[in-house]
């Protein structure tokens, strides 16, 4: 059975990764079933993992009313136990994902041969937790838990990480129960928004392991994503919105938000997105040093003195020095960061300016 690459994704303008594509393989149906179903193993999925991570992910494109059995399909054979989904069923008047679970609670609705039930559901202020029961026609039966956040606009960010950082923490609490089974994340391509998402949890689990090494490049981290499937992280504002959600994350973990309040000066000053291939190409890797300062400092050697990578700006004078450079959307270098200096490196942070020709 081949996949059927070239005419399958209507809907969208990209193929996914055929080293990572999630395959289906329909392991309930015999040969002739399959051919008289006329079903593929194609579905616009990709397999998703991060280094330093153990949480696996499915990025996958929200169904379609023609890809509804094979979206449950995938479901029962990988083993999903969560579900995020970051769109909304409509949204700026057209319809970016097709209804898979019932409006009412506790009643059973069909859904491509698939019944579903609501058995419980709480809503917060910007997301809703829903606790979906999955019964197939031969009698299996799945418990799925699905995490929707409802004010995420296509194409842009959410207005604020406090609701979108509550329900992270739920996923968080939820892979509990299922570390192994990887968790299903989709939005309408399941490109934008679903790679911010993985991006931000698995730099969350990579902060609270202290799995920081010398450095934590959010770039490094988009294009490993875009690697794996096409437009991960696809607007300024999602790249942006990431970049908030680490400095959150990096705070409330250190409990230092005095010792990182400078960095809010990169948030500001982070290459634009627009510069990024939708995919990784060479010339890419030149913008390496834009912002790994942001998680330079989160690794503490004692109270008052943080780890300083190779990207250090090295003086003529000065052997070392606790100053990094940080790009902005229109240049290089184009901000220094450096932590609040102590009595006797006063003269230290003159230097930095009058060097480097600080006008501020």
């Amino acid at each position: 059975m081949e996949g059927k690459l070239s005419d399958y994704d209507y809907n969208t303008q990209f193929r996914v990764n055929d080293k990572n594509r999630v395959c289906l393989k329909w392991s309930t149906l015999d040969e002739e079933q399959k051919l008289a179903e006329n079903v593929s193993d194609y579905i616009n999925a990709s397999h998703i993992g991060l280094p330093g991570t153990t949480t696996r992910y499915i990025a996958a494109q929200a169904p379609l009313p023609s890809t509804l059995r094979d979206w449950f399909e995938m479901i029962r054979e990988y083993e999903v136990r969560i579900i995020v989904m970051l769109c909304n069923i409509i949204e700026m008047g057209k319809v970016k994902c097709e209804m898979y679970w019932p409006q009412e609670l506790n009643e059973e609705e069909n859904f491509a041969g698939i019944f579903v039930t609501v058995i419980k559901e709480e809503i917060f202020e910007e997301y809703s937790k829903r606790d979906l029961k999955l019964r197939w026609k031969d009698g299996e039966i799945k418990y799925i838990t699905q995490l929707h956040y409802t004010e995420w606009p296509d194409h842009g960010s959410p207005q604020s990480e406090l609701q979108f950082l509550d329900m992270i923490y739920s996923l968080d609490k939820l892979l509990i129960n299922d570390p192994d089974k990887p968790v299903l994340v989709h939005c309408s391509a399941g490109c934008g928004r679903t790679g911010t998402i993985i991006a931000a949890n698995s730099i969350r689990e990579r902060i609270n392991k202290e799995i920081l090494a010398e450095e934590l490049n959010i770039l490094e981290i988009t294009l490993e994503l875009r690697k794996q499937r096409v437009s991960m992280i696809q607007t300024p504002d999602q790249y942006q919105f990431l970049h908030k959600v680490v400095l959150r994350f990096c705070k409330e973990k250190l409990n230092a938000e005095d010792k990182l309040s400078k960095m809010t000066e990169i948030l500001n000053g982070v290459i634009s997105i627009k510069d990024l291939p939708l995919a990784p190409s060479p010339s890419a890797l030149i913008f390496t040093n834009y912002a790994t300062s942001l998680f330079h400092y989160f690794h503490v050697k004692n109270k008052t003195e943080f780890y300083i990578s190779s990207y250090a700006v090295q003086f003529s004078s000065s052997s070392s020095n606790s100053s990094n450079p940080v790009d902005s959307d229109i240049g290089i270098n184009d901000f220094i960061l450096n932590h609040n200096p102590s009595v006797n490196e006063i003269s230290s942070l003159g230097e930095v300016a009058s060097e480097s020709v600080v006008l501020n």
